[in-house]
């Protein structure tokens, strides 16, 4: 099961990665096209219509397009940035054992904390549930300190 999220969290990243890709290739062909089309308005004195448009509406142009592609980016970014979160979310998942007959969830704080001293509080969430709250009091590191080799 972690496989497949794990695959399909690789191929949206790589989904993304080819639009960003994309965008910035057809801005930078753009640009380019503009600059070829100003330079040999003003400099070659060609004209402006064997261009199909002036150069004011391929500014116009541009300034849309360029927009266009900011507001699709800014998508794809919060997009990313909010699958991250919820993956993120389910990580932290809480394990399940039985107990006396009884579902027990077990949640650690600090999340993958282990050795040292904890206490632990159970608190029955119904007739065939109770959470484990276990909390760390003391860190491994502070009860054995490590002996320092010369």
């Amino acid at each position: 099961m972690t496989e497949k999220k794990t695959n399909r969290k690789k191929t949206i990243e790589h989904r993304y990665l080819i639009q960003l890709k994309i965008s910035l290739l057809l801005i930078i062909l753009y640009g380019s096209w503009t600059a070829f089309v100003a330079m040999s308005i003003y400099y070659l004195k060609m004209g402006y219509r064997w261009s199909v448009l002036s150069i004011d509406e391929w500014m116009y142009i541009g300034c849309f397009m360029i927009g266009f592609f900011i507001v699709i980016e800014l998508i794809i970014y919060f997009n990313y940035r909010s699958q991250k979160k919820t993956t993120k979310w389910k990580e932290e998942k809480i394990s399940t054992q039985f107990f006396k007959g009884k579902q027990l969830y077990v949640y650690t704080y600090p999340l993958q904390a282990k050795g040292g001293i904890f206490s632990k509080t159970y608190i029955p969430l119904s007739d065939h549930m109770v959470l484990q709250i276990r909390t760390q009091m003391s860190p491994a590191e502070q009860m054995w300190p490590m002996k320092k080799e010369k």
